[in-house]
């Protein structure tokens, strides 16, 4: 028995030791950008990419941590110049941190952009340039995330311990 609850133990430790979490030098979080219909955002994965980079994060599809969200237009003006018409375009994104394995959201944060061009397609692209993902904004979300997650292993590996201890006893 006493063998069990060792290996209970370092099992627990091992668990601990192997989430993408315990290195804050290199936490890995996939990320997953889409627009209204769905499809990948790429100008505006890779800011985000970069951001996270600058963060000690690093991207990665297969990580326990996930960071999603979709770009939504939540406001569309047609604008009068000298010459000709232009639209403007506010879009909105909220990102959602989840834990891949039980699926619970750990945070969420919101970011908006405007942008104009002659047409919807020369607009959003705009809009998806004029993204800034700020250190002030994103590290707290992380940060947040992290703590929650942490709270959760912990719990998990007390209730393997404890399961451990029943069996010894």
């Amino acid at each position: 028995m006493r063998k069990l609850i060792t290996l209970t133990v370092v099992l627990s430790m091992i668990l601990f030791a192997a989430s993408s979490w315990a290195n804050p030098w290199k936490t890995w979080v996939s990320l997953d950008i889409a627009d209204q219909s769905g499809e990948q955002v790429d100008l505006v994965k890779n800011r985000i990419m970069k951001s996270l980079d600058k963060l000690g994060y690093i991207v990665e599809d297969s990580s326990s941590l996930s960071l999603s969200g979709d770009v939504i237009v939540i406001d569309e003006q047609q604008v009068d110049g000298f010459d000709r018409s232009f639209l403007m375009l506010e879009c909105e994104l909220t990102l959602t941190i989840t834990y891949n394995e039980t699926g619970s959201s750990l945070g969420s944060e919101t970011f908006e952009s405007k942008g104009g061009g002659d047409s919807k397609g020369e607009a959003i692209k705009e809009v998806y340039r004029n993204y800034k993902f700020s250190k002030k904004k994103l590290a707290p979300l992380l940060e947040r995330a992290n703590q929650k997650l942490a709270e959760k292993l912990e719990a998990i590996n007390k209730s393997i311990l404890d399961k451990g201890k029943g069996l010894y006893n």
